[in-house]
């Protein structure tokens, strides 16, 4: 019986960049009746693969597998993430081996067939059935992953909690699905089939969350950009590595959430090659959000060759704080409920409030009616509610 245990450690015993031409080789020479498919690309997700009943897999003990443990939460509670594992896979009538193991952030991948043909369909297989989602979101945070939670988190989001002007809604939600409409438009009159839209304003306003909401209605594939940086790889090579990436998922739509943190100087140039150079980015959607326009660099806020669009997503205005109190308010219950002359008020005094204020204001008048109980009280509560919200002058 192979010993995998010591085929793993002899090669981890080499330096970084070595370790998979080693293990590699390895497998290799263990096996020269049979073909080694060696992979680390993302898409390669072997054990959703297994989930969905495409294939049956199961752990072999010829290696000591070493699992890490993870605790996510109450709500999620334990996960497992396999490090170094060793499984046998049957698909489609083929017999196949898969050696998994991890070097630093990266996952290896080393697939053992009867043949070249078997291993590249068996790697195609997985691949094409990873990347079959229209909705698939891709974090990239110093390597590419899914993220099945912001997947889900984008379906349940809408724009009714939004605290926004209706017509910056519209103007939103019109850019981004004629965009995606629009491509033989483009093409007909010689246009580049890529747009930049750039959201900016104080926090705490909804930007993030229009965003989720804007990927919804959009209904693309995704690319979370978090990080530019690789303690591995120069930023020129990251930067293009991401964008390789999207164009790969195009169409699509690739998110840079507060640009302004992310980009650094040193960024700049390999960005902006990227964006507007030689290679084509048709199909992209680049969506951005930065709290401080005057902090990003002119080169990206003031070329309309990067970020076409830009959008004010600013404190709400005195109709869209009275149409905000007035719907969240109708949801409690009729003793719960302020007047209409004391929404009214509240309009008036929340003036400057973002509109994570406003969600506070509505939640902390909630808290206080439960602990009191009063009826009929809930236009006092709010005035109580706003000016404890208040921000209060330096003295």
């Amino acid at each position: 019986m192979p010993n995998y245990n010591s085929i793993l450690l002899e090669s981890f015993r080499q330096h970084p960049s070595i370790i998979p031409f080693e293990l590699n080789r390895k497998l290799t020479d263990l096996f020269p009746e049979q073909h080694v498919l060696f992979t680390m690309d993302y898409d390669f997700d072997l054990e959703s693969f297994a989930r969905d009943g495409r294939c049956s897999m199961w752990v072999l003990d010829d290696l000591q597998a070493l699992v890490a443990t993870w605790w996510r939460g109450r709500e999620k509670g334990t996960e497992f993430d396999a490090v170094h594992v060793l499984s046998e896979i049957l698909w489609n009538g083929h017999r196949l081996r898969c050696l998994k193991t991890k070097e630093r952030c990266s996952e290896l991948h080393f697939v053992i067939a009867e043949t070249p043909h078997v291993a590249r369909a068996f790697f195609e297989a997985v691949c094409l059935w990873t990347s079959d989602s229209d909705r698939r979101v891709t974090v990239y945070d110093g390597r590419f992953r899914r993220d099945p939670d912001l997947e889900k988190a984008l379906l349940s989001s809408s724009w009714d909690s939004l605290v926004l002007e209706e017509s910056l809604k519209s103007r939103l939600q019109h850019e981004v699905h004629s965009f995606f409409t629009s491509r033989e438009d483009y093409e007909r009159y010689g246009l580049s089939w890529r747009r930049g839209i750039l959201m900016y304003g104080p926090p705490g306003n909804g930007k993030t969350h229009a965003i989720k909401s804007l990927l919804n209605l959009a209904g693309k594939p995704c690319l979370v950009v978090r990080s530019l940086n690789d303690e591995d790889d120069s930023d020129e090579s990251v930067i293009a590595r991401i964008f390789s990436r999207a164009r790969q998922m195009a169409p699509a739509i690739v998110l840079f959430e507060d640009i302004d943190s992310l980009v650094s100087r040193s960024h700049l140039s390999s960005l902006l090659n990227e964006l507007d150079g030689l290679a084509r980015n048709d199909g992209l959607l680049f969506l951005a959000t930065t709290n401080h326009l005057d902090k990003l660099d002119s080169a990206l806020s003031n070329r309309p060759s990067r970020f076409d669009r830009k959008f004010e997503i600013g404190n709400p205005k005195a109709p869209e704080r009275e149409r905000f109190l007035s719907s969240r308010f109708e949801q409690f219950d009729q003793e719960m409920r302020p007047t209409s002359a004391g929404i009214e008020t509240a309009t008036k005094q929340t003036k400057g409030f973002s509109g994570a204020m406003l969600q506070e204001l509505v939640a902390g008048c909630a808290f206080s009616w439960v602990r009191d109980r009063t009826v009929g009280s809930m236009d006092k509560i709010l005035v109580q509610e706003i000016e404890a919200l208040r921000p209060k002058e330096a003295s």
